[in-house]
């Protein structure tokens, strides 16, 4: 078990509340769990559950490749529209950094 320090623990759920507003207020629909990891200069998020019904149901047949590149499809439009810069990374504050 890895030990935890007060800085990491606020950076991993500032993380996770900022995947998660990113995910509802954009995307139109939040994950059921998820879960940020902070190790040096590197920051995971985990999301589960982001699957709508109708998308689970067509992964579960040969159409999950579509329905995998039609969700990454929608995240690169409403990041692409969000951003005044492609490419740019925002903060929680909103700047650029």
């Amino acid at each position: 078990m890895r030990s935890y320090n007060r800085p990491q623990r606020i950076y991993e759920k500032l993380a996770t509340q900022c995947r998660l507003k990113f995910e509802q207020e954009f995307m139109g629909r939040g994950p059921d769990q998820v879960r940020a990891l902070v190790a040096h200069n590197l920051v995971v998020v985990r999301l589960k559950g982001m699957l709508a019904l109708a998308e689970r149901q067509l992964a579960r047949t040969a159409e999950r490749d579509e329905v995998a590149e039609c969700r990454i499809l929608d995240l690169k439009v409403v990041v692409r529209s969000q951003s005044s810069t492609p490419g740019t990374v925002f903060d929680a504050r909103g700047r650029s950094i």
